[in-house]
Order: C-alpha cells, then sequence, then structure tokens
C-alpha cells in the first residue's frame, strides 16, 4: 500500500500506521482509549493488534535488567474495559532504549517515556499495507544517565507484523495467521547473555518470555556479485520450534543485508518475481543507534510488496 520513510516521534507513528491500517478495510480500530498506544482488529480473522510505549523486564524476569520500547501485541480477544489485550496473547517487543544492569538507579516509566514523546524523533522506515507492517527504527537519541556505557544505551529496532494465511504458508499447523518478529542492534535479551548475534525474539508460538531466533541462524545477508552486478539473497524462514526445525512459512516481503558487500543503505533493490510477472522493489534500511556501534542492514518492501495467497 504505502512506503514511508523519516524522522517520526513515536506517537506520530503510532497514529500513522492505524491510519494506513484501517485505510485498507481489512483493519479498524478496536479502542481509541490505549494508553500511550494503539488497539486494531484484523476484521477476516477477528485478531486483535496493539502497539504500545511499554518498559518490560527481560525474559529472564530479572529485576535488574530492562527494556522500553514498543510492545507489540497479538491477542484472540480485547478488553474493553481495561483496555489491554486478553483470550490467548502473544508479544514481542521492540526495544529502543535497554538498561542490562541498573545497579540500583531509578529505572522508571515515566522517565524513560519522556525519551519517547513528541520531542524525540526517530530514524523510521516503513511499509504497510493489509497484510501487516515491516519496520526499522534507526534510534538517533543518546541515553547514558547512569554513565554506563557497558549496561545502558539507546538500541535500534527491526519489526516484522505479517498476515500469513494457510494457503500462503508451508503447512497449516492451527496456530493464528501472524507471525512477529523483533531484532535489535544490541543483544541483551538474548536467552544465553553471551550468545553472539543480536538481540531476537518472535511470538508464534513463542511469547516475549520464552524468545528464540525465528529464522535460520544460518542464512546469509544479500550481497552484490562483484562478477555481475546482480544482488543476492534468501528470504527467511519462518519456523515452529525454538530448535529450527519444522518450517511452517517463508516469508516474501524482508530479508537481511550483508555489510560491506555493494550494497549501500538507501539503496532500491528490485526482485523480478517471475511465478506473479512483476517486478517488486525493496529498500535497504540500516538498524543502528547513538550509543552502540552495532548495526545490521534489512530490505524492506518499497514498491509492489508480496501479497500472501488467501485461496
Amino acid at each position: 500500500m504505502v512506503f514511508v520513510a523519516g524522522a517520526k516521534s513515536i506517537p506520530d507513528f503510532l497514529s500513522e500506521i492505524e491510519s494506513y491500517l484501517v485505510a485498507t478495510g481489512d483493519w479498524e480500530t478496536a479502542d481509541d482509549q490505549v494508553t500511550n498506544g494503539i488497539a486494531l482488529r484484523h476484521i477476516p480473522t477477528n485478531n486483535y493488534l496493539s502497539i504500545v510505549k511499554k518498559v518490560h523486564r527481560t525474559e529472564k524476569n530479572d529485576p535488574d535488567p530492562r527494556s522500553t520500547g514498543l510492545k507489540i501485541a497479538l491477542s484472540s480477544e480485547w478488553d474493553s474495559v481495561s483496555h489491554l489485550p486478553s483470550g490467548s496473547v502473544y508479544y514481542v517487543h521492540a526495544g529502543l532504549f535497554e538498561a542490562w544492569y541498573w545497579g540500583g538507579h531509578s529505572y522508571t516509566e515515566t522517565y524513560l517515556n519522556n525519551y519517547m514523546d513528541a520531542d524525540n524523533t526517530y530514524n523510521i522506515s516503513y511499509w504497510v499495507d493489509k497484510y501487516g507492517l515491516i519496520c526499522a527504527i534507526a534510534n538517533p537519541n543518546s541515553y547514558n544517565p547512569a554513565n554506563n556505557t557497558g549496561a545502558t544505551a539507546t538500541v535500534g529496532c527491526f519489526f516484522a507484523i505479517e498476515y500469513i494465511p494457510v494457503a500462503g504458508r508451508e503447512f497449516n499447523d492451527g496456530l493464528s495467521d501472524f507471525y512477529l518478529i523483533t531484532a535489535q542492534n544490541w543483544k541483551p535479551r538474548n536467552i544465553n547473555e553471551n550468545a553472539g548475534g543480536f538481540a531476537h525474539s518472535c511470538a508464534r508460538p513463542y511469547s516475549l518470555m520464552t524468545p528464540s531466533r525465528l529464522y535460520d541462524q544460518h542464512e546469509r545477508g544479500a550481497i552484490k556479485s562483484a562478477g555481475n552486478g546482480k544482488v543476492y539473497f534468501e528470504f527467511p524462514l519462518y519456523f515452529n520450534d525454538s530448535a529450527r526445525t519444522i518450517v511452517s512459512a517463508q516469508s516474501k516481503r524482508w530479508f537481511l543485508v550483508a555489510q560491506n558487500v555493494g550494497i549501500a543503505i538507501s539503496d532500491v533493490i528490485s526482485w523480478i518475481d517471475e511465478a506473479n510477472a512483476i517486478t517488486r522493489k525493496f529498500y535497504v534500511a540500516e538498524v543502528n543507534s547513538a550509543n552502540r556501534a552495532e548495526k545490521f542492514a534489512v530490505a524492506i518492501p518499497y514498491e509492489n510488496a508480496f501479497e500472501y495467497p488467501t485461496v
């Protein structure tokens, strides 16, 4: 439906995507009284999607580690009295501020939400249509109140919310038609603190408290061949188990991009989808942040995004 890129505040961003989703005709506003967020109903499946600014503990439920960002929930029901998801609920968290070891310093929702109001902007690139939202957020804000760059930092985040009907999946596993994934440029929320790579979590069928890599950890980022100038890439696989042995579906709407292989940030990559006789374009966005050197690139829809079959 639409590609958008620019400097935006979080409230403006949430308002934009709510408007675009409702305009598709497949979504409607479920609740306009959600504190610090939005809630929508997906009409074809009667599932609910909410995105709110939120502080949460890490998956280890440790009293020290905290993350502030966007808590994304998919639920089978909605509580219009408490304005919260209900029924079967799954979460992911798109972190933007991390405190891995706070050491007794105050870390309150009110304090950190000051970094997510209309006075702070983020470099946000996203695609939104009736099949969901693919988004990359770079965080230019500097955050180090404890003077401890090893334990507190701003982070950037990529997240995907994909509606993939049974007809577009590898098999019908009986779970919902939605896939949620987040990936940060810093890794404090891995199950294994000493593990390599970036922080990933997924919500199908796992919740926020049991994160896993949702796609193959051996997947290569896109490269540009020095021989023929073509870009070679792999679409990520969605798995149904943390061991990554049961393939559930394959995304056709985003892929990772390797660093320093001839592809630049803001490049547009064209894929000739021969099966559907159409050229689909992807925009290369970088996920980075002011306080961390780590970064990665991801290609998100720019024009003619893939639409999953419904029958």
